[in-house]
């Protein structure tokens, strides 16, 4: 146990075999919610649906608070939830709960952007291989993360309007403001808005303050 929830290793390889099996199983889970969308929209079953994945991400979020509290670095740039995919965490819950327009047109754009690049390319996890808490925590709340807005647009019929764009952008703007000024004042990099960290070997992704307008671009892609 000691072992399993400690901390970094160097184990994770990107696009290896701990990488492309959850990305299999996650998409393969998206693949049957939409072809048994119909079987889900059944009330009794729709709602035990919905109240898993709300569960799972609860679960993930305070499992991470826990592990970087009291087990990690625990500072102010490990424990509060202001990275965008774990605010998007607690957003998910509400709209799975109450089925909320506004919180869809915000969150589908947050997670397909966001959730989508820290499936593709995590960047946090590339010190937690398969042996580690850490690997699980992350690739069960990012993956659940991507199923439930999808499970939102196939089961629950929620639509894109040309207006959630709009929605969508201004409130990351203001978000992305808030963060910053977090980040100036504690020196931290949620949101990876820093300009000397590590994200940006990614090499697509240009440096601050232009990776915030790389990433409103890549939102609209997605309309």
């Amino acid at each position: 146990l000691k072992i399993f929830f400690g901390g970094e290793d160097e184990g994770f390889k990107l696009f290896w075999l701990q990488h492309f099996i959850p990305l299999v199983l996650t998409g393969l889970v998206i693949y049957l919610i939409y072809r048994y969308r119909e079987i889900l929209r059944k009330p009794k079953l729709d709602k035990l649906s919905r109240n898993t994945i709300s569960v799972i991400l609860l679960i993930s979020h305070l499992s991470f608070t826990w592990h970087a509290t009291y087990i990690g670095d625990s500072n102010m740039g490990n424990v509060l939830p202001l990275m965008l995919c774990y605010m998007a965490m607690l957003l998910s819950i509400f709209l799975l709960l109450n089925h909320r327009q506004y919180l869809f047109d915000i969150l589908y754009f947050w997670i397909l952007c966001g959730s989508l690049t820290a499936l593709i390319y995590p960047e946090s996890t590339t010190d937690f291989s398969w042996h580690r808490f850490r690997y699980y925590q992350y690739w069960i709340g990012h993956s659940t993360l991507v199923m439930g807005i999808f499970y939102m647009l196939f089961v629950d019929r929620m639509k894109v309007y040309p207006k959630s764009i709009i929605r969508s952008l201004s409130w990351i703007a203001i978000y992305a403001l808030f963060t910053i000024y977090v980040n100036h004042s504690l020196d931290t990099n949620y949101m990876f808005l820093s300009t000397d960290r590590t994200l940006w070997n990614l090499g697509f992704i240009p440096p601050f303050p232009y990776n915030i307008l790389f990433f409103l671009t890549l939102g609209i892609l997605f309309i």
